[in-house]
């Protein structure tokens, strides 16, 4: 993944991102869900929901899964970035 790329558009079927360690997931509009095997026992408790405004950081280099939320439409958006 480069250091930032264009909003993803994302519906409720999940879509697969590789992230590595220190990369983000940034809710740009609606809302997300982002799932992986890399969140169970990492501190991390199950699943993780984002809003508008709030990101993620990949702590593990994994494949995971982001869907939007059917709660804000269909029509979520997210951006990533590689934290320093």
């Amino acid at each position: 993944m480069s250091a930032l790329q264009s909003p993803l558009k994302v519906g409720l079927i999940p879509q697969t991102l590789h992230l590595h360690p220190g990369e983000a997931v940034t809710c740009t509009r609606g809302g997300v869900w982002i799932t992986s095997e890399a969140l169970a026992g990492h501190g991390i408790a199950g699943d993780v929901v984002l809003d508008c405004g709030q990101a993620f950081v990949a702590q593990r280099a994994a494949d995971y899964y982001v869907s939007g939320l059917r709660r804000h439409g269909v029509c979520s958006r997210i951006a990533f970035a590689s934290q320093p």
